[in-house]
C-alpha cells in the first residue's frame, strides 16, 4: 500500500537525513574552509545537475562507536593529559562519513570531539559546514554550531544557529531555515525559531514558524506536528483553489485519516459558492487477498437545483486474488441524478455518460480451462430513455473456455456461456431471457519460415428461453445452429533495403482470408448483447459482423491484403508500415440487426488502407481511410500527426471523419518559451455542429525552486452537443503553486494535461506529497 504525508513540510525530514544518511563522494572539499556559500559544495550548473555527486544509500551516521575513527592532519600533537591537537587539513573518517577542519581536539579520556575554526562534513548528496562541532562520544551527542547544510537530491539547503543530536537521536535545531532556492536568493525560504525531530515516533514539532516570499511574510504557525518519514499520518494535506462558471469559486482542503497499516481514507470538504458545501471521501483497503477503494461523494440542497435533494456519488473497486488462478473483480459506480458529472465533475467524457455499470466478476484461469462468473447491471441516469434503448443486465453471465493443442499444429477448443438477461423498463412488464450456446472449434496451424495457413471448423450451437416472445404468440424456446468455415494464409517475405545510408529490412506479407457462415433465420431472436461492429483493418479477418451471440451475420467471402513494414536493420524499431485491405463477397448477406433494414448487396467492402511513419522518434504520422468503390466516395478518414522535438516541443493533430455523423478536429501544443517558460493548449473542434467541444490554454513557469502554472478551461455542455446555436460552456480557471522540495497550492492540472496532450509529462509533481 503506498502512502500519504499530511501538511508535507520536507524540510524537516532533510535536516533528519542531515546526521543520519550518507555515502562517500569522490568529489574533492572546499579548498577554502571560510567560503560563505560553499560554492564548491554545490556547483549549480542548472537544476538538473548534482550538487554533490552519487545519490543518497541507505547508510546510517553513528555515533556508538560500532566503526572505527581514522584521523590525518599535517601537524599533530598528543599532551600527556591524553589531549590529542590536530592542526592544517585535518580529515576524521568513520565509516562512509568525511569531515574536515582547520583544527581538531580530541580528548581520550572524555572521548570529546571538537572541530574548531570552521568544519565541513561530506556524504554522498549531503554537505554541511559550521564554525564548530562537538561530539561527545560516550553520551553519544553532537552539537554543531553555526552552520549551513546542503542536500543534493532535492537541492535544498539552509542554515541554522544549533544542530543537537542526543544518544537517542532525537534532533534539536534553533533558528533554522529550508530552501531548495539558491543560497544567494530570496524567493521563498522556510524559517523556524525551533525544531526537534524524533525519528523513534516519526513526528517533528516546529515552533515560531514563518514562510517569506522574497523576504515578506506570507505565513505564521506557532507550533504544529509533522511526520518526517514515509510512515503515514493523519493530518491535513495541501488545499486547493479553482474556478468554475457552473460551481463559482472552489476550495478543496483534504484531511487524511490513518486508520490503519492497510487502511486510511481521505476525507475532503469541498466548497462550490454557487452551490454550498460538498464532502468528498476516498477509503482505502488492502489485506493480503483484497486491494479495494470506496469513494463517495455528497452535496445536500444543491443551491442551482430547483430539487433540494441530496445529490450524492458512490463508487467501489475491488480486485481480490485467492490465489494464481482464482480472482475477483469489483467496479460499480451510482449516481443521485443524471446531471452530476456535469454540475459537479471536471471529465468531458463522464458528463456524456447516459448509464454506470455495476459489476462483479469472478475469474477462474487454470489452463486448459479458464471460467468466467459475471454479473453486470446498469443505472439509467436519464430515466426518459426508451424501454427499448435501454441495455439488458446480466443476472449472471457463465463462460468457460477450454483449450486442447495436439501435434501437427491442430488444436480443438470451445466457448460454453450460460446468461441470464434482464431489463429495467418503465413498463410493469420487465423484459428477462435466458441464452445458452456452446461452441466447439478445430483448427490446423501449417506454417514454416517462409509463411503459414490456419484452416478452422466452428459450429455453434444457441439455446433461447423467453418471457416475452419477439411477437404476439410466437415461440418462447428458440435454437438455432450455425457452421463457421475459415482459411487464413500468410506469407512472410523480406530484403535488406538502405535509406538515406540506413540499413533497413523491408518485408512484403501477402495475406488472403476466406470465410464461409450459412444463412439461418434469426428474427424471432431479441437482441440482447449484440451490435453493429466498427469496419476497420482488422475486421476483414474476423469470422463475426456482428459483437454477441444474437445475430450470426451470414458471409461467403474472399479478403485480398498487402502489408509492408520497414525495419531498422540495428534496433529492430519500426519506421514505416503500410497496410492494404478488401473484401470480396461472394452473395449477398441477408441477415441484419433489425427486421426491415435491407439487406447488403454490395459486391466489395471499401478499400481499407493504413499508413503508420515514425521519422527519427521525432514525427509519427498515423493515417486510415476507407473508400466506397461503389458509392464513389471516402467512408471514413483519420489522420493524427505527432511532433516531439527536443527541449519539449509537442505538437499533436487529430482528424476524425466518420460518415456525416463524425467529424472533428482535436489539436494539441506544449512549447517552451525561453529556459523557464513553457505554453500549452488543446482545441477538440467538432466541424459538424461548427462549435468547440473543449479547448483549453495556459502557461507554467519553473525554476529550479519553484513553479506557477495557470490554466483556463471551457467545455461544452451535455444538453447543448447536438444544438446549433446558442451553446454554453463550463468555463474554469485553475491556478497552481509549488513551492520545489516544500510544498504547493491550488488545483492539480497535470493528470489533465497528460491526458489531453500526447507525450506531455507533468514536471511539477503533485505538491510533494509521499504517494500512497
Amino acid at each position: 500500500m503506498d502512502k500519504k504525508t499530511s501538511l508535507p513540510l520536507i524540510y524537516a525530514w532533510l535536516f533528519w537525513g542531515l546526521t543520519l544518511q550518507g555515502v562517500v563522494s569522490a568529489t574533492p572539499l572546499c579548498p577554502d574552509i571560510k567560503t560563505t556559500q560553499c560554492e564548491c559544495l554545490r556547483p549549480l550548473r542548472g537544476c538538473h545537475d548534482p550538487y554533490l555527486g552519487p545519490p543518497l544509500s541507505s547508510h546510517k551516521f553513528s555515533l556508538k562507536g560500532d566503526l572505527p575513527i581514522s584521523f590525518e592532519a599535517e601537524q599533530s600533537q598528543l599532551t600527556e593529559a591524553g589531549l590529542s591537537i590536530l592542526e592544517g587539513k585535518v580529515n576524521i573518517q568513520q565509516g562512509e562519513q568525511q569531515l574536515e577542519a582547520a583544527r581538531a581536539t580530541y580528548q581520550s579520556t572524555s572521548r570529546i570531539l571538537t572541530l574548531e575554526k570552521g568544519f565541513q562534513y561530506k556524504s554522498g548528496g549531503l554537505g554541511v559546514i559550521g564554525d564548530q562541532a562537538t561530539a561527545d562520544l560516550s553520551e553519544n551527542t553532537l552539537i554543531l554550531k553555526t552552520l549551513q547544510y546542503f542536500l543534493d537530491p532535492l537541492y535544498a539547503s539552509g542554515m541554522a544557529e544549533e544542530l543537537k543530536v542526543d544518544e537517542n537521536n532525537i534532533l534539536t535545531l534553533k533558528h533554522a531555515t529550508y530552501t531548495t532556492c539558491w543560497p544567494q536568493s530570496n524567493t521563498w525560504e522556510f524559517k523556524t525559531g525551533h525544531l526537534t525531530l524524533n525519528p523513534k515516533t516519526g513526528f517533528g514539532v516546529a515552533k515560531n514558524s514563518v514562510l517569506k516570499i522574497k523576504n515578506i511574510p506570507v505565513l505564521y504557525v506557532p507550533r504544529f506536528k509533522f511526520p518526517i518519514d514515509d510512515r503515514r499520518h493523519t493530518g491535513f494535506l495541501p488545499p486547493a483553489f479553482g474556478y468554475s462558471s457552473k460551481r463559482g469559486k472552489e476550495i478543496i482542503l483534504p484531511f487524511y485519516w490513518n486508520i490503519a497499516s492497510n487502511l486510511d481514507a481521505t476525507l475532503t470538504p469541498r466548497f462550490l459558492s454557487d452551490r454550498g458545501l460538498q464532502l468528498q471521501t476516498e477509503f482505502r483497503y488492502l489485506t493480503q487477498t483484497t486491494e479495494g477503494e470506496l469513494n463517495v461523494e455528497w452535496l445536500p440542497h444543491d443551491k442551482l437545483q430547483e430539487d433540494t435533494s441530496n445529490r450524492n456519488l458512490v463508487k467501489l473497486m475491488q480486485n481480490t486474488k485467492w490465489s494464481p488462478h482464482t480472482q475477483l473483480r469489483i467496479n460499480a459506480t451510482r449516481t443521485s441524478d443524471k446531471d452530476y458529472f456535469e454540475d459537479l465533475g471536471d471529465n468531458l467524457s463522464l458528463a456524456s455518460l447516459s448509464h454506470l455499470e455495476q459489476s462483479a466478476t469472478f475469474l477462474y484461469q487454470s489452463d486448459p480451462v479458464n471460467s468466467l462468473f459475471h454479473i453486470q447491471g446498469f443505472q439509467t441516469l436519464d430515466r426518459d430513455i426508451a424501454d427499448q434503448n435501454r441495455p439488458f443486465e446480466q443476472l449472471p453471465r457463465l463462460l468457460t473456455t477450454t483449450y486442447h493443442p495436439f501435434r501437427n499444429g491442430l488444436t480443438l477448443s470451445s466457448k460454453t456461456e450460460l446468461v441470464y438477461f434482464r431489463r429495467d423498463t418503465t413498463s410493469p412488464i420487465t423484459d428477462q431471457a435466458v441464452r445458452a450456446s456452446i461452441q466447439p472449434n478445430l483448427s490446423w496451424l501449417i506454417q514454416n519460415e517462409f509463411g503459414r495457413l490456419v484452416p478452422s471448423l466452428s459450429y455453434l450451437f444457441t439455446y433461447y428461453d423467453l418471457d416475452q416472445p419477439v411477437s404476439p404468440g410466437g415461440p418462447k424456446t428458440l435454437d438455432r445452429g450455425i457452421p463457421t468455415f475459415s482459411m487464413d494464409g500468410r506469407l512472410f517475405l523480406e530484403r535488406q533495403h538502405s535509406f538515406f545510408s540506413t540499413p533497413f529490412i523491408q518485408t512484403l506479407e501477402p495475406r488472403v482470408f476466406y470465410l464461409y457462415v450459412p444463412e439461418r433465420s434469426q428474427d424471432d431472436i431479441p437482441i440482447f448483447d449484440s451490435s453493429a461492429t466498427t469496419l476497420n483493418f482488422l475486421q476483414l479477418f474476423r469470422t463475426v459482423r456482428f459483437s454477441g451471440l444474437d445475430r450470426i451475420g451470414d458471409d461467403h467471402h474472399v479478403t485480398v491484403a498487402l502489408s509492408s513494414r520497414m525495419l531498422n536493420q540495428a534496433t529492430g524499431q519500426q519506421a514505416f508500415q503500410i497496410q492494404l485491405g478488401q473484401a470480396f463477397f461472394l452473395r449477398d448477406r441477408k441477415v441484419t440487426l433489425d427486421e426491415g433494414v435491407p439487406k447488403e448487396t454490395a459486391h466489395t467492402s471499401p478499400l481499407i488502407g493504413e499508413l503508420t511513419v515514425n521519422l527519427k522518434n521525432r514525427f509519427t504520422i498515423m493515417a486510415t481511410s476507407q473508400w466506397d468503390y461503389e458509392k464513389d466516395n471516402f467512408l471514413r478518414h483519420a489522420l493524427g500527426v505527432n511532433y516531439q522535438g527536443p527541449h519539449n516541443h509537442i505538437a499533436n493533430l487529430y482528424y476524425q471523419f466518420r460518415d456525416p455523423n463524425q467529424n472533428q478536429l482535436d489539436g494539441s501544443v506544449a512549447f517552451p518559451i525561453g529556459s523557464a517558460w513553457r505554453a500549452f493548449g488543446r482545441y477538440y473542434y467538432d466541424l459538424k455542429s461548427g462549435h468547440a467541444l473543449e479547448y483549453f490554454y495556459g502557461v507554467e513557469y519553473a525554476s529550479c525552486c519553484w513553479a506557477i502554472r495557470v490554466l483556463n478551461r471551457k467545455q461544452i455542455e451535455r444538453q447543448d452537443k447536438t444544438r446549433l446555436e446558442g451553446v454554453a460552456y463550463d468555463t474554469a480557471l485553475w491556478v497552481q503553486l509549488e513551492l520545489k522540495g516544500f510544498t504547493g497550492v491550488g488545483k492539480k492540472v497535470g493528470q489533465l494535461l497528460e491526458s489531453s496532450i500526447t507525450g506531455y509529462r507533468d514536471t511539477l509533481g503533485g505538491h510533494r506529497l509521499v504517494g500512497f
